[in-house]
């Protein structure tokens, strides 16, 4: 994946405090969006099969084998939505975003009103293009799609491309305060 930009030296200290509190609190930023069960499948039997296999590679970081099984299940069945955004998430891992983008821009084409389509196509704008503008643009339509999923700390990543330093702790805050009020009671 490709190296952030570097941020200044207490800025990164505000934003580590804030994403430690936000772990210590269980809750995670966008990679709880794809991760699968830890169980991988042996021999998938048809295009669905192979979605979830992509997925939970994806889950497990092995990028070769999601590009894989996303790209199977897609010659399967070209319609797999899923398929289609999780081999966009897969390119960034191994170093292709612009295939990336390409293959996010299908999934929603496939289905316009998927919010994770959104997120996933702006990270990969964000961390795999740093096209920091055209990633927040993405964050916001997913949001006014499902206001109960606002990536703020993604949108405080991209703020960071943007030297935006004070908008990005106001989103780091905004998501430290919605996993606070959305956290699972034990």
């Amino acid at each position: 994946m490709p190296t952030p930009p570097r941020q200044p030296l207490v800025f990164r200290a505000v934003r580590d405090a804030l994403l430690r509190a936000a772990l210590l609190l269980n809750c995670l930023p966008l990679g709880s969006l794809i991760l699968a069960t830890p169980r991988v499948l042996a021999e998938p039997v048809d295009a669905a099969g192979y979605a979830e296999r992509c997925s939970q590679h994806n889950g497990a970081q092995d990028w070769k084998a999601a590009v894989a099984d996303c790209s199977e299940a897609i010659r399967r069945d070209p319609t797999l939505v899923d398929a289609w955004l999780d081999r966009c998430w897969a390119r960034v891992g191994v170093g292709d975003a612009d295939k990336g983008i390409a293959d996010c821009r299908e999934g929603l084409r496939l289905d316009p009103g998927n919010s994770r389509g959104f997120i996933i196509q702006g990270y990969v704008k964000s961390e795999g293009l740093q096209d920091y503008r055209g990633a927040l643009a993405d964050f916001n339509k997913a949001s006014a799609l499902n206001p109960d999923v606002v990536p703020y700390h993604e949108m405080g990543n991209a703020r960071i491309g943007l030297k935006d330093y004070k908008g990005a702790i106001d989103d780091f805050t905004r998501a430290l305060a919605t996993s606070l009020n959305t956290r699972p009671r034990f």
